[in-house]
């Protein structure tokens, strides 16, 4: 069984609570370096977990002794990893977002069409059970075309950053939207197995900030999309999908079972799914990874879908329009 290097780039709150755990558990992966700026942080994880890892602050000096590397930065330097884990061959699993822009993917996709070199989009999602479920009926056309899709997060935002950069825009690209909606454009073009045409209106609260509050609909070739974000409180946190002959709710995490209500006798019915931790989930994305084959479709079909989320990112920032709350109209 081969035994995979592996560099922790950035060892913020993903890292220790998913990554860590995850990879210290598995005998076919080794953990030889860890990069961040917190060197006293470092020499903490690694008494704790009782590495023998070479720890360094900066990513750079990492060139040896290590076959894939974690990124898990803050978004403006992604590129900037892509880019020296290249030069030096050593094989990239990215957080989200891929990059800070749609151009900036598509650098990063030129270099995964050179040699052997991967580059993987951590889009963990995708891997939930209830998921890869829903992606089946939406292919088998069990309950017919997709209609509409509407998908709802919010939160109040509690997540255990460990540096400022979610709140500057220059480092994190934007807010609620390059961060949570990159998650949520990822599985609805895991669903959507297609690009929108574009017909894209997006509302935000940032007033030349960085927003906390966003709402945006796609239009695709067959049905609208209508996606609803939030830091700030809950949300329905769920995902709905019109079908010609159903309707379908999925809670967006924990999952453990699907409401489907067929047409037109409206004859409700259960999926029972059984739902793992979330940890599971980063196990099988890493396995996952290192079974797939560079050149095989799946592979580009997932960076592809990489880039087309940061393209669509860039679109809504591009043109945004002041999102406006029910109170507001009384203004």
């Amino acid at each position: 069984m081969q035994t995979w290097r592996v560099a922790l780039v950035g060892c913020g709150a993903v890292v220790k609570n998913f990554y860590l755990p995850v990879i210290s558990r598995r005998k076919d992966f080794a953990i030889t370096w860890l990069a961040d700026l917190d060197l006293d942080g470092m020499q903490r994880l690694a008494s704790q977990y009782k590495l023998r890892a070479q720890l360094t602050t900066d990513y750079h000096s990492i060139s040896e002794n290590v076959d894939y590397a974690i990124i898990a930065l803050p978004h403006f330097l992604h590129l900037d990893a892509i880019t020296h884990f290249y030069q030096h061959n050593i094989h990239v699993i990215c957080e989200k977002p891929l990059t800070m822009s749609y151009a900036e993917s598509r650098v990063a996709l030129d270099f995964a069409r050179q040699g052997t070199w991967r580059l993987h989009p951590a889009f963990v999602r995708n891997f939930f059970v209830h998921n890869i479920l829903i992606n089946d009926l939406i292919t088998s056309k069990q309950y017919g075309e997709i209609r509409a899709v509407e998908i709802s997060e919010g939160f109040k935002y509690d997540w255990p950053a460990t540096s400022d950069s979610f709140y500057e825009r220059t480092k994190s690209g934007g807010g609620v939207l390059i961060d949570t909606g990159s998650h949520v454009l990822a599985t609805l073009l895991f669903f959507s197995r297609g690009s929108p045409s574009f017909e894209v209106d997006y509302r935000d609260d940032a007033a030349g900030g960085i927003e906390a509050e966003c709402e945006l609909s796609i239009r695709f070739a067959d049905f609208p999309a209508f996606i609803e974000l939030s830091r700030l409180g809950p949300l329905k946190n769920r995902i709905r999908i019109e079908f010609a002959e159903a309707e379908l709710y999925s809670p967006i995490f924990s999952a453990n079972q699907i409401l489907i209500k067929e047409k037109p006798a409206n004859v409700a019915s259960l999926r029972l799914v059984n739902p793992k931790p979330l940890s599971y989930y980063f196990a099988e994305m890493l396995s996952h990874f290192c079974q797939l084959e560079p050149d095989s479709k799946t592979y580009w079909d997932e960076l592809e879908l990489a880039a087309e989320v940061t393209r669509i990112t860039d679109l809504c920032y591009s043109y945004p329009q002041p999102l406006r709350k029910s109170w507001e109209t009384f203004l």
